[in-house]
């Protein structure tokens, strides 16, 4: 299949630089102003939910022994107090306390005032992060780079889930995008020390770190260690060993509890556990068995492809893809990880690719981009989670790139 520009019924296709100008003109107009209003008029009625969970992390840890920051009692019921929920109940926060102290000064604020400043916060670190590494996969393709800034932030898991929901993800985001820039630099170590950034929530590195193994990116998983240190380090010294005592007890609660995983909005969530459940009913239990089924045959293959290749980009891209599918607990927020993998793709992928591929690959990534804003509504009614069925196409397209490279002759296909 290939597709081609109906010109003799639109005229001549739009440059890229004319598509970029009109997705800006759309997404500022259906995306931006009616956000901008309902984040910032005190009267609007915000998604700020789980802001709200971090904000009173750090108010228990202003205002309470650090025994209690894992309290689940104490959590919910401040939590209910900061920001009433109409439905449903507040979980447990199962976040280390690093991030209750990066949220300590947030907490000595009024509420309102918080929100709107790690509001700015988020959009400051994702712009950037994609700036960033868009200036480092396409140099010298400023309309392309405009274009994918768009998408990114016109991204239902990113401008939804992440920014108005006030969620950690931009963090995770920001942190990948500075080690893979960092590694493409040939700067080994800065790149480890970024990783260390994710252990806010160690899930997303749950294939990142094998590649840094199977690759043999020694240095890269020394600065990872040192940073892994320096923040066990830090946060115990201003936490207490008490508080990852607490910690500790509350991810095990979480762990056997069945109520309150089967509490779990599972329309939420794109990771294989997930996905199992929705579709099939099991237990939770059952659908960790399959992650393990699907995980172990996964990193044979990956690891013999990711230790034979140079091309580095799609190396990173199927490591990303990875941890979004094959995994324990990925939310839709966390999909936002998704549009590094699209930058990596098109930058491994794209000079190499046949017009049928590369039409594939454009396919994917609209499909990629519409279908967040219903696959909620989409898992419910079916019980099947598209975007975990996307994320697993973009994987296998990207473990196909991989496969026209070999240890000789799989250097990256972007302009030196």
């Amino acid at each position: 299949m290939t597709l081609q520009w109906p010109a003799q019924m639109l005229g001549p296709a739009p440059s890229l630089k004319q598509t970029a100008t009109l997705c800006w003109c759309v997404a500022f107009v259906l995306l931006a102003v009616p956000l901008g209003v309902a984040a910032f008029d005190q009267d609007q009625a915000t998604f700020d939910a789980d802001f709200a969970n971090f904000y009173i992390l750090g108010k228990i840890l202003n205002e309470y022994p650090h025994d209690q920051l894992y309290d689940y009692n104490l959590q919910r019921s401040m939590a209910e107090q900061v920001h009433p929920l109409t439905e449903g109940e507040y979980g447990p926060l199962t976040y280390p306390p690093a991030v209750a102290i990066a949220f300590q000064p947030f907490a000595k604020l009024p509420y309102r005032a918080a929100y709107k400043i790690w509001l700015l916060i988020t959009m400051t670190v994702y712009v950037w992060a994609v700036v960033t590494l868009g200036q480092s996969l396409f140099p010298e393709r400023g309309a392309l780079r405009s274009l994918l800034l768009c998408f990114s932030l016109a991204f239902f898991p990113f401008v939804i889930e992440t920014l108005m929901n006030g969620q950690l993800s931009a963090i995770g985001f920001f942190a990948l995008s500075m080690a893979i820039r960092d590694d493409r630099r040939q700067r080994p170590l800065a790149c480890g020390i970024w990783l260390a950034v994710c252990l806010y929530k160690p899930t997303l590195l749950i294939w990142v770190l094998p590649m840094l193994l199977v690759t043999r990116r020694w240095k890269a998983l020394a600065g990872f260690f040192a940073g892994a240190a320096v923040f066990l380090f830090l946060t115990t010294a201003i936490a207490g060993v008490q508080a990852w005592h607490g910690y500790l007890s509350l991810l095990r609660y979480f762990g056997s509890s069945t109520e309150i995983r089967s509490a779990l909005r599972l329309s939420k969530y794109v990771d294989i556990t997930a996905f199992t459940r929705l579709l099939t009913k099991c237990a939770p239990r059952a659908a960790l068995a399959v992650f393990f089924v699907a995980a172990l045959p996964l990193a044979a293959v990956l690891g013999r492809r990711w230790s034979q290749n140079r091309n580095h980009e799609l190396v990173w891209a199927t490591a990303i893809s990875a941890t979004l599918v094959v995994n324990v607990y990925t939310p839709i927020y966390d999909a936002t990880l998704v549009v590094i993998g699209i930058m990596l793709t098109i930058s491994g992928l794209w000079r190499n690719a046949t017009p049928n591929n590369r039409s594939w690959l454009l396919i994917l990534v609209f499909a990629i981009f519409i279908a967040p804003w219903e696959c909620a509504a989409i898992a419910v009614a079916t019980r099947v989670q598209v975007m975990t069925l996307l994320f697993t196409a973009l994987g296998i397209m990207q473990y196909r790139g991989l496969g026209r490279f070999d240890s000789k002759s799989g250097a990256s296909l972007v302009a030196k």
